[in-house]
């Protein structure tokens, strides 16, 4: 702790205490933009503040309203309207909101960084299609089956989350590639070295 009170993790590799001739060196850089949490776990806050971080918290937030509209749409069974629109709509809504918390959970914590068997940004370009699709999909059988104000108002959201999922799934495919090819290089560069 400092004379502020505040934690001073971040310049635990400052070198002002130790002598050039010292062989106590420190051995790693400390990082501004990231704080340690109580777990062990690092939060990355570059990612909180980067345009697929945001992108994922509308997402959420989206789906979340669009649970709230189909919590006020009303369905009349007796009126041979039905409601299978709207408790599809209700799933994919549920389903992305999940998912994408757990991704969301997954790339702040950088957990991606430690579980390496995963190729993440594959994991994150499949789940924002088939959520896109998804929503889309449920968007237009609801339209289509009811007409009251909170199915109205449900459909309307759902594509809005059909765009930011679309948009997130843009960025999901640009990382894709770029760790593709930096698999790519890695292996043609340990080709290299063995022959």
């Amino acid at each position: 702790m400092n004379a502020a009170g505040q934690n001073d993790d971040a310049t635990a590799a400052d070198t002002s205490m130790i002598s050039n001739s010292s062989p106590y060196q420190p051995t790693t850089e400390p990082v501004a933009n990231r704080t340690s949490t109580c777990g062990g776990f690092i939060i990355d806050v570059q990612y909180v503040k980067s345009l697929p971080g945001i992108l994922k918290l509308v997402e959420i937030l989206l789906s979340i309203i669009v649970l709230i509209c189909i919590g006020s749409a009303t369905c009349y069974t007796n009126s041979g309207s039905s409601c299978s629109g709207l408790g599809f709509l209700r799933g994919v809504a549920i389903w992305a909101i999940v998912f994408t918390i757990i991704l969301y959970l997954i790339f702040v914590l950088t957990i991606n960084t430690k579980v390496k068997f995963l190729n993440w940004p594959l994991t994150d370009l499949i789940n924002t299609a088939v959520d896109a699709l998804f929503f889309l999909i449920s968007a237009i059988v609801t339209a289509t089956q009811n007409g009251n104000a909170g199915s109205t108002a449900a459909v309307v959201f759902a594509f809005f989350c059909v765009i930011a999922y679309s948009g997130s799934a843009w960025f999901a495919y640009r990382a894709c590639v770029l760790e593709w090819h930096k698999r790519k290089s890695h292996i043609t560069h340990i080709a290299g070295v063995e022959s």
